[in-house]
């Protein structure tokens, strides 16, 4: 059994609710925890995290490019062993009328990592990644496809998908993105949680992403702003189980998989 699990931590804003989630994902026998918005303070924070708690087992492997990529695998050494990982830069836009206001004179450059794993006598490819909200679904889908032509040089062995889409969509045309997702990766890639409604609310913001006016006014309001954002695909594996964790101290929730 391999078991993964994809969060989107806030920059690790709020570190220490962040670094006990990261404790409890342990606990709970992840072999590898593929987090988005792993800023480099909060990289450090978790290294110290995990060798004052027993945990050196655990390794840290990262990349970082400007404010739209900082991704890392977190990963069991003693279980799961990382040959290699590569980190593919995804194509950018030009700043759209959001993206000029929230981050002027700003390119935000996204990525996927893509980490080579044995655990046994098996290989899996993990592939994490944060895609754009900035230049809306056809830039995104253009991000996404440049991921699968990659994956697809894979042909053995399983392949895991994970990570934050930024599927920013309005309520009524969310279910037809999500199926323009499955079909831009074909049959092959199973989409392990297509009934969950959402996996992201306003409830934690942070400073620089400059959304906390408007998680005032919903406060206010009483209203819940949720979206489906993170995703976890599989391909050439077996799916025991996966469910969302409702844990504190970002907007994301964890998704996690079992697979074999």
């Amino acid at each position: 059994m391999f078991t993964l699990a994809t969060y989107n931590i806030l920059h690790g804003h709020y570190e220490g609710l962040i670094l006990g989630n990261v404790s409890a994902l342990i606990q709970k026998g992840m072999d590898i925890i593929c987090l988005q918005e792993a800023d480099s303070p909060f990289e450090t924070s978790l290294g110290k995290h995990l060798d004052a708690n027993g945990l050196s087992s655990w390794k840290i492997s990262s990349t970082h490019h400007g404010v739209g990529t900082h991704l890392a695998f977190v990963r069991n050494s003693s279980r799961v062993r990382l040959e290699n990982t590569e980190t593919l830069l995804l194509p950018t836009t030009s700043p759209g009328p959001i993206q000029r206001l929230k981050f002027p004179n700003t390119v935000i450059q996204r990525a996927a990592v893509f980490g080579t794993f044995r655990y046994g006598n098996k290989v899996v490819i993990v592939v994490n990644t944060h895609l754009a909200w900035e230049g809306g679904t056809r830039h995104r889908l253009a991000q996404l496809r440049c991921i699968k032509e990659v994956m697809d040089l894979h042909k053995t062995g399983g392949v895991i998908l994970a990570g934050d889409f930024n599927t920013v969509t309005p309520p009524g045309s969310k279910k037809r993105h999500i199926q323009q997702i499955e079909v831009l990766l074909g049959k092959k890639y199973r989409n392990v949680l297509p009934d969950l409604p959402w996996s992201c609310d306003m409830s934690y913001t942070a400073p620089q992403d400059k959304w906390e006016t408007v998680a005032k006014i919903c406060r206010v309001l009483r209203v819940k702003l949720r979206f489906r954002l993170d995703y976890i695909f599989t391909k050439n594996m077996g799916i025991d189980s996966a469910y969302m964790l409702d844990m504190p101290g970002s907007d994301h929730k964890p998704l996690v998989v079992k697979a074999t």
